[in-house]
């Protein structure tokens, strides 16, 4: 019964000790699924449990079959800049890179969250009403999103609007091919 008694309790402060490690975890790693408009929505998902939770994101990969990182395609410093006034001033994505850092290792949470599934809730809710509100996570995600400085002459010679390749960022071009429907 004594040796029952201390194996329970040492399973109970392995546990408990194993609770407060996740606790101290404020960083989610996250694994986006399907096509680049549903990694997208995946992505908005991400934003919106790291708000609430309070929690940073290891920044994500959009590839396939290739791992193409968040910051191979936007600019992460001024994603991370829009975004600290909906996170209490601190940037929302920690680079990839940061993770071979001890320190920030042992902040990564591996918790398994079907992005998908959180991110369909939300279309199906955004289909019922037929509203996007101007303060959700999508609205604030995308009008924080510009391509890196590399893809602006993409942009300058295949758009006609110069205020893409104006850097104002991708929320201002949605508003704008919004405008022309």
């Amino acid at each position: 019964m004594h040796i029952q008694k201390n194996k329970l309790l040492f399973e109970l402060n392995k546990f408990l000790s194993f609770k407060y490690d996740l606790e101290k975890r404020d960083i989610l790693k996250i694994k986006l699924r399907g096509g680049l408009c549903n990694k997208l929505l995946c992505f908005f998902a991400a934003c919106e449990l790291a708000q609430k939770n309070n929690y940073q994101l290891l920044e994500p990969a959009f590839g396939w079959h290739k791992k193409i990182l968040f910051s191979d395609i936007y600019d992460m410093d001024y994603f991370n800049a829009a975004m600290s006034e909906h996170f209490g001033g601190k940037n929302i994505l920690i680079p990839f890179n940061a993770s071979k850092d001890k320190r920030i290792r042992k902040r990564i949470r591996y918790d398994i969250i079907n992005l998908w599934h959180v991110s369909e809730k939300y279309l199906s809710y955004l289909r019922t009403n037929r509203i996007v509100e101007s303060n959700s996570m999508m609205v604030h995600v995308l009008k924080s999103l510009k391509l890196n400085p590399q893809f602006d002459h993409i942009l300058r010679n295949n758009f006609i609007s110069s205020s893409i390749s104006d850097r104002k960022g991708l929320g201002h071009f949605c508003s704008m091919a919004n405008s022309r429907t």
